[in-house]
């Protein structure tokens, strides 16, 4: 890594190298220590504790560190750095090392960056050429566990200390003190897979700030390409800074990494999930990631208490200590996707937010009915409404609470996708969750009138689902603007013509039927106009907070835009939502919550499953056009050549299992049935069949 008296990270700089931090607090004593390696071990939900190491993989440590003091040592104040076998002293503006001294000038703060690994390190002052430093010599062993003879007397070397100290002296004040563990710039695995995975290869999709390809993901102007040698494999640094305290926000920000190697690879249980293959390894790596995001988040190791074999909303901060069950996310995962790739589990899921989980939104009544009837849809099995229908029915009494009768609406003080802020530009109105109420009270008539369910409260709900899906499309349509906004005319919104994703999404899903069809076209030439940026389409476009929902793009909400671009035929929209959040999941090797819409930088929690729910559905909905009603599975996919050949095995549908084939491309499609020409799949169809649709422009 580094010789004395150079510093030798060749090209890269050292702060992008940067893949945990932890802040120093002085103790009683007024010391730092410097931890090098530690655990994350589950403390009370939400909070993760810091334990001592224990030698094993869990550990947290790095192959280099680098530490950063800054303070104001006055004319006689002292420092004492030792970290690994290093020594560095400061009396006053006088720093001494092993090799040499380096006389401080001016007045004021000190910054000292201290680089090291276990062999070499560099000191830097206030920016200035490193200096090298000797490192101290260390022989010292460790007796083995006599268990039997013949390894008696053996000694193995003694494991560096665990941490570092700083002691301070005099009137030195601490103004800051930091320490990162660091990552190689190259590693032998990296350059392994290089090999193994060749060229890029084709293109797939590319913007200004990167290059989506057949076995790569390249970023344009910094940082190595993520490498993809099979779609069961990626190999990509780690490319954000793990945290493990609260940052200094209201918000509940922490950005962390559960799974710190640079290479990915699949753990999906054979025949749990259908299967995708295209001739990109890339996008398909994209989809099996998906797919283990789904298994890991309802297995044990993320798991709450009694919430095993539920979906968890995400590895939040690490094993042990998932994100937990939710109303809104498991309604939405169920919706996008969910519900055909993994339904014995979303049953489970399903039947448990209805009586637990979660909830902190406006959407709480309004998301649990809209995707148990998708459930029974998807799978034809009517059993889990009647295990729910108490609870279902009280939904609808929830937001009988809430609706206003001269407006046609319920009250809804925030979007489906929000639950930090209120929203009073929607003048207490916000789409999404509007849409999802009518769409919950339209769902529960239907249900209500299944013969085993019988509810005569049924016409009445359906009554009111048509007096909100009418209000719906009469006050939030702006013809100015050619979409929806998000709040009904009067409001702030209507005026100025705001767009926000989630309820733009639910507006172009399908829910408010053929009368909003004419529409699709225009919201999605909208979104592209002031949503689309080149990482994905922003949630709050008009909004300019600092805060994790404005200037970031959420990729679960790009699924009904998927949906509506397949019904209307426009494939390169398909492709471009598909290419961008292809490039975010390669990159990061995972799905983390947030993308800055003007880095492309990814933050704050690992493993979300809406949104790898939201790329199985880009796939599902938009390339392949899948749509089930009571009357069966159809089929509007919408292919762009790069897709020609694209393939779903053993997707489950009732009690049939699919193989799906796309041959050619275009938007105009030929649906063969085990080789017959059919409409749709039918709801009671059984076994194993082939399904090929054949593309035309």
């Amino acid at each position: 890594m580094m010789t004395p008296g150079a510093m030798t990270f060749g090209r890269t700089s050292p702060t992008s190298l940067r893949v945990w931090e932890r802040r120093l607090e002085p103790a009683a004593d007024g010391s730092l220590t410097v931890p090098l390696r530690f655990r994350v071990v589950p403390g009370s939900w939400p909070d993760i504790e810091l334990a001592g190491p224990d030698g094993t993989r869990a550990d947290v440590a790095a192959v280099m560190y680098e530490l950063r003091v800054l303070c104001d040592p006055g004319a006689r104040g002292t420092l004492d750095i030792r970290v690994g076998r290093f020594d560095i002293g400061l009396v006053g503006r006088t720093l001494t090392t092993d090799l040499g001294v380096v006389e401080v000038p001016g007045s004021g703060p000190i910054e000292i960056g201290v680089f090291f690994d276990g062999d070499a390190a560099a000191v830097v002052v206030d920016g200035g050429e490193p200096l090298g430093l000797l490192a101290l010599e260390d022989s010292s062993t460790t007796a083995v566990a006599p268990v039997t003879p013949n390894i008696a007397g053996f000694r193995t070397a003694t494991r560096p200390p665990a941490n570092g100290r700083v002691a301070i002296g005099g009137a030195t004040e601490v103004l800051e003190a930091k320490i990162y563990g660091l990552r190689e710039a190259e590693t032998s695995l990296y350059r392994n897979a290089a090999r193994a995975s060749g060229a890029p290869g084709r293109p797939f999709w590319s913007e200004a700030g990167y290059i989506v390809s057949d076995a790569s993901v390249a970023v344009v102007g910094g940082g190595p390409p993520a490498l993809v040698p099979d779609c069961r494999t990626i190999v990509s640094p780690v490319r954000v800074i793990e945290e493990f305290v609260w940052r200094d926000t209201a918000y509940g920000d922490m950005t962390r990494v559960v799974d710190r190697s640079e290479m990915w690879r699949s753990v999906v249980e054979p025949g749990r999930f259908p299967t995708f293959t295209s001739s990109f390894r890339s996008i398909d790596a994209a989809f099996e990631l998906a797919l283990e995001t789904f298994q890991r988040n309802s297995s044990d190791e993320f798991s709450l208490p009694g919430e095993t074999g539920l979906w968890s909303a995400g590895y939040f901060q690490g094993p042990g200590l998932g994100f937990g069950s939710w109303k809104r996310d498991t309604s939405h995962i169920a919706l996008r996707a969910g519900n055909l790739i993994d339904p014995q589990v979303a049953r489970a899921s399903l039947a448990h937010v209805g009586h637990a989980g979660f909830d902190n939104g406006s959407d709480g009544a309004s998301l649990p009915a809209v995707a148990i009837w998708d459930h029974f849809l998807a799978t034809g099995d009517e059993s889990l409404i009647h295990d729910t229908w108490r609870w279902l029915a009280a939904s609808a009494s929830l937001l009988d609470e809430r609706f206003d009768e001269g407006r046609g609406l319920v009250l809804a003080a925030q979007s489906t996708s929000n639950d930090l802020f209120d929203e009073p530009e929607a003048g207490g109105y916000a789409l999404s969750t509007e849409i999802y109420s009518m769409e919950t009270y339209r769902v529960l008539a239907a249900m209500g009138s299944l013969p085993a369910i019988g509810d005569p409260r049924a016409q009445r709900w359906s009554e009111r689902a048509t007096t909100m899906r009418r209000a719906i499309l009469a006050q939030y349509w702006n013809s100015e603007r050619g979409y929806f906004t998000s709040g009904p005319i009067g409001s702030e919104s209507h005026k100025r013509g705001l767009w926000e994703t989630s309820g733009s999404e639910a507006a172009v899903w399908g829910f408010l039927g053929a009368e909003a069809e004419s529409c699709t076209e225009s919201v999605l030439a909208g979104m592209r106009h002031v949503a689309m940026s080149q990482y994905g389409v922003v949630l709050f476009p008009y909004k300019d907070a600092d805060n994790h929902f404005c200037h970031s793009v959420w990729y679960c909400w790009q699924a009904g835009f998927a949906r509506a671009a397949a019904r209307v035929g426009d494939a390169s929209l398909v492709h471009q939502l598909i290419g961008q959040q292809a490039r975010t999941a390669v990159l990061y090797k995972t799905f983390y919550e947030v993308t800055d819409a003007r880095t492309g930088e990814s933050w704050r929690w690992p493993g979300q499953l809406w949104h790898a729910a939201g790329f199985v559905s880009l796939v599902l909905f938009g390339l392949f056009g899948i749509r089930y009603d009571q009357d069966g599975m159809t089929f509007s996919p919408a292919v762009s050549p790069e897709f020609d050949g694209a393939r779903i095995y053993g997707l489950r549908y009732r009690a049939a299992v699919l193989d799906i084939e796309i041959r050619g491309h275009g938007s105009r499609c030929e649906t063969t049935f085990d080789g017959d020409r059919v409409e749709q799949v039918s709801t009671d169809c059984t076994g194993r069949h082939s399904v090929v649709l054949t593309m035309t422009m």
